[in-house]
């Protein structure tokens, strides 16, 4: 899990497609920024037994952050499987 600093830069709250946060994390790895997609592990019965599948915690949700001070949010909107950046207003929703 990703430790939060005072010093780094903020987290921003990212919404993704239906069902597309792998892809929308692995694309955002790909450009370079910083992402934490929280998942648990939950059993389920099947014709074979009991598994185990990971699941996404927060479906359609993922948090991203810069991991260059220069680097900009603004190519995270046209990532795709990402829909958009939370925000309140006109303020981005940042953790």
């Amino acid at each position: 899990m990703p430790q939060l600093s005072p010093t780094s830069s903020p987290w921003y709250v990212c919404f993704t497609k239906p069902r597309q946060e792998a892809t929308a994390v692995r694309k955002l790895e790909e450009q370079g920024y910083e992402v934490f997609l929280p998942m648990f592990t939950r059993w389920e019965k099947t014709t074979r037994g009991w598994s185990m599948r990971q699941q996404v915690m927060f479906p359609r949700y993922a948090f991203v952050r810069c991991s260059r001070s220069e680097q900009s949010i603004a190519p995270i909107r046209s990532t795709p499987g990402v829909t958009g950046l939370v925000k309140f207003g006109n303020t981005l929703a940042q953790i």
